[in-house]
C-alpha cells in the first residue's frame, strides 16, 4: 500500500499537469464547423473601406481606426467598448491575411491562455505556493465556460476585461505592499489597467469596485477613504466619463432614429422592479448557479461515463476546500463571493429570456444559464475562490496528487461533452443543422483549392443572392450563407488574384469579365473543380465574354454548334437568378439558376450523334427581381 501511495505521489502531480494541457491542445485541434452571426457581421464591417467606398480590403488602413467609434454597425447601441472593438478588429485583420477567420478565433484562445496564467500568478501572490497556482491556472484553462467559448468563437469583450482586471489586481497584491506605499509608476499601471477594463466591457463596472474594497479590507481599512484612494477613483471616473462623452460625440449619426444612448430595453428600470418583486427570480438564480453554471463549468456532471468523471473531479476539488486550511485569504474569498452575488443579481442578459437555453417558465434571464462567453468572469471568480480555500501543499504530496487528478478529470469531462461545440449555442443560432455544417466544410475546402498554384486564378462559384455588391449593413436581412463567409474569409486571395468572385465591390482591379481571366472554375457546393485551360486551348477569347439577357435587350439566343458525337458534352455558364429553357440536338431541358449573382456551371450530355451541325437554343423564361442574366458559352467537348 505504501508503495502504491509513493507511485501516486511521484507521478500523480505530473500526470495531473500534463493531461489538462494535452486536453486543451487536443480540443483546439478538432475541426470547427460553426461561428457566430454577430462575428460575421463584424468581419464584413472591419473589412469595409468606408461608408462612402463600399469596397473591401485586408490589412489596416487609416480609415479603419474610425470604425471603433461607429457603434451602430458594431453594437447597434452606444456602449463604451471601444478597446474591445479595436482588439477585435486588429486580431481579425491579422487572421484574415491567412484565411484564418470566422471558424476559429486564435486571438480569443490567446487571451484565454493569458488569463489562465494571470489567475495562476494571482493565486501564487496570495498563497505563495506554486503548486496551488499551477492547479488553479489549469482548472480555469479547461473550465467549461472557457472551453465552450473558444469552441464557439464569440466576441472578446468578456475575456479581455478580465485580463485588465487581473493585471490590476496582480500589481495591487504584490507581497508586503500597501496602497499608500505603491510607487507612482505601479499605481499608474493599475490606473491604466482599470481604465482599459472600463472601456472594454460593462463587466468592469462590477469587477473594478472589488479592487477598491481589496485596497481597504485586505490591507488597511482606513485606506478605503484615504486621499490617495479618492484621487485614484475620481481621476479614473473622470477619464472614463470624458472618454464616453468624446466617443459619443465623434460617433457617426446612424440612419436608424432608434439607435441611441440607451440599453436595448428602454424600460430597463421597470424590468428590474418586476424582477425583484417576483419570488421566481431567486429560484431562477439558484437554478442557474447550481444546475447550469457549476454543473457545466466544473465537471459537467451527468449520469454518462464522462459526466461521472466530471462529478468525481468536482467532488475532489470541493473536498480539498474542506481540509483544514490556514490560508489568510478567507477575506478575499468572501470579497470575491460578494462580487459574484452582486453581479449575478444586477446584471441579467438584456435581451430577456432565451427559450432555447433557459428552462420553461424562467423569469430572471441570469447570465449563469449560458454555457459560453457571458459568465466568463464568474468562472474566474470561482476559480480564485477555490485557490484561496485549497490548503497549502507541496508538489510531491498525496493532496497534490488528488487535486491534480481531480483537475484532469474535470478537463476530460468538459472536452468529451463539448467536442462537438456547446449544444445550447448551436441550437440557439441554428449551427447544429447538418446542412449548415456541410456548407462550412465546403467553405474550408476552398483554402486548399486557391492555394494550388496551377489553379490560379480560380473562379469561386457559390450562392450569393441577387445583388451585384456585397452588403455590410449589420441590420439588413442576411444574405445567403456562402455569400457572407467566403468573400471575407478569402479576401486576401481575392485581392492577390488567386481567387475571383462576381461581386462588383470585390472583383480584381483588372477583372473585366470573371471567366475571361479565370484558369479554373470551382463549384463550392459540389466541390467540383474544372480546368478552364482545356476550353481556352480550343476556343478563342471572345467565347469567354458574357452575353447579357434582360427585358430591355434580348431574352433568347440561337447558336450553331458543330456536329456532335455520341460522347459529346455541352458546357455553359449562367449568372443571374433565373429559369430558362435549353434546346440542343432536338432535346429540351428546363433549368434553373440558383446561385444568383455568381456563375453556375451546366453540363448537358445529349447522347445523340449528329453528323450535321446542331442548334443551341437558350431562352430566359423569368429572372429574379428583373435582374439581368449572363451566359458564357456554349462549349462543345467531343
Amino acid at each position: 500500500m505504501n508503495k502504491f501511495l509513493r507511485v501516486i505521489i511521484a507521478f500523480g502531480p505530473w500526470l495531473g499537469v500534463f493531461l489538462p494541457i494535452a486536453t486543451f491542445v487536443w480540443i483546439h485541434a478538432q475541426p470547427v464547423a460553426w461561428t457566430n452571426g454577430e462575428i460575421v457581421y463584424h468581419g464584413l464591417f472591419w473589412s469595409l473601406n468606408s461608408h462612402q467606398d463600399t469596397a473591401y480590403h485586408t490589412g489596416l488602413w487609416f480609415s479603419d481606426w474610425a470604425k471603433i467609434f461607429d457603434y451602430y454597425f458594431v453594437d447597434g447601441i452606444f456602449r463604451v467598448r471601444h478597446l474591445s472593438y479595436l482588439i477585435e478588429m486588429l486580431t481579425f485583420k491579422f487572421g484574415q491575411l491567412f484565411g484564418a477567420v470566422y471558424l476559429r478565433n486564435w486571438g480569443l484562445i490567446l487571451i484565454h491562455i493569458i488569463n489562465s496564467l494571470l489567475v495562476g500568478k494571482l493565486i501564487h501572490q496570495w498563497r505563495q505556493n506554486r503548486t496551488l497556482a499551477t492547479l488553479a491556472a489549469l482548472t480555469f484553462l479547461n473550465s467549461g465556460i472557457a472551453m465552450a467559448t473558444l469552441m464557439y468563437p464569440f466576441r472578446n469583450a468578456k475575456l479581455l476585461v478580465v485580463t485588465f482586471w487581473l493585471l490590476a489586481w496582480i500589481i495591487l497584491s504584490r507581497p508586503q505592499r500597501h496602497f499608500d506605499r505603491i510607487p507612482g509608476r505601479s499605481l499608474c499601471l493599475v490606473w491604466i489597467a482599470a481604465f482599459c477594463a472600463m472601456i472594454t466591457d460593462e463587466t468592469a463596472y462590477f469587477l473594478i469596485p472589488g479592487l477598491w474594497l481589496y485596497i481597504g479590507f485586505a490591507q488597511r481599512r482606513q485606506l478605503l477613504w484615504s486621499r490617495r484612494t479618492i484621487l485614484f477613483i475620481s481621476t479614473l471616473l473622470t477619464a472614463f466619463v470624458g472618454f464616453a462623452i468624446f466617443a459619443y460625440t465623434i460617433s457617426p449619426v446612424p440612419d436608424d432614429p432608434n439607435a441611441a444612448l440607451s440599453f436595448r430595453h428602454p424600460q430597463i428600470l421597470a424590468k428590474y422592479v418586476s424582477y425583484w418583486g417576483n419570488p421566481h427570480t431567486y429560484s431562477d438564480m439558484a437554478s442557474a448557479f447550481g444546475l447550469f453554471f457549476m454543473r457545466r463549468n466544473f465537471g459537467y456532471w451527468s449520469a454518462s461515463p464522462a459526466g461521472l468523471l466530471g462529478t468525481i473531479g468536482f467532488l475532489g476539488i470541493l473536498g480539498m476546500c474542506m481540509i483544514r486550511c490556514r490560508s489568510k485569504q478567507f477575506g478575499i474569498a468572501g470579497l470575491l463571493a460578494g462580487l459574484f452575488v452582486v453581479k449575478t443579481m444586477v446584471m441579467p442578459h438584456d435581451s430577456g429570456v432565451h427559450d432555447t437555453i433557459m428552462p420553461q417558465g424562467t423569469v430572471f434571464p441570469s447570465l449563469l444559464f449560458f454555457s459560453y462567453y457571458y459568465p466568463y468572469a464568474e468562472a474566474v471568480i470561482v476559480t480564485l475562490i477555490l485557490g484561496c480555500l485549497w490548503p497549502s501543499m507541496s508538489f510531491r504530496s498525496i493532496q497534490t496528487a488528488i487535486l491534480a487528478v481531480a483537475v484532469s478529470l474535470i478537463s476530460i469531462s468538459h472536452a468529451i461533452h463539448l467536442k462537438c461545440g456547446p449544444s445550447d449555442a448551436l441550437k440557439m443560432f441554428g449551427w447544429n443543422s447538418p446542412e449548415i455544417q456541410r456548407q462550412v466544410r465546403h467553405i474550408k475546402q476552398i483554402g486548399d483549392v486557391v492555394s494550388a498554384s496551377d489553379n490560379t486564378p480560380t473562379y469561386l462559384a457559390f450562392p450569393t443572392g441577387h445583388l451585384p455588391t456585397l452588403g455590410y449593413d449589420r441590420f439588413a436581412s442576411p444574405s445567403p450563407f456562402y455569400g457572407r463567409i467566403i468573400p471575407i474569409k478569402y479576401l486576401k486571395a481575392i485581392e492577390s488574384g488567386q481567387a475571383i468572385v462576381s461581386y462588383d465591390n470585390l472583383r480584381h482591379a483588372t477583372a473585366v469579365e470573371e471567366l475571361h481571366l479565370a484558369q479554373a472554375f470551382y463549384d463550392t457546393p459540389s466541390g467540383q473543380l474544372y480546368d478552364l485551360t482545356q476550353l481556352k486551348g480550343v476556343y478563342p477569347d471572345h467565347y469567354f465574354h458574357a452575353r447579357v439577357f434582360s427585358k430591355e435587350s434580348q431574352t433568347s439566343l440561337k447558336q450553331q454548334l458543330p456536329s456532335l458525337s455520341r460522347e459529346a458534352q455541352i458546357l455553359f455558364f449562367v449568372k443571374g437568378g433565373s429559369e430558362f429553357d435549353i434546346t440542343v440536338a432536338g432535346q429540351s431541358y428546363q433549368l434553373k439558376q440558383d446561385y444568383g449573382y455568381s456563375y453556375q456551371m451546366y453540363a448537358i450530355d445529349p447522347r445523340v450523334a449528329h453528323d450535321t451541325p446542331s442548334e443551341f437554343l437558350f431562352n430566359v423564361q423569368s429572372a429574379d427581381q428583373g435582374s439581368s442574366v449572363y451566359l458564357v458559352g456554349p462549349f462543345v467537348l467531343q
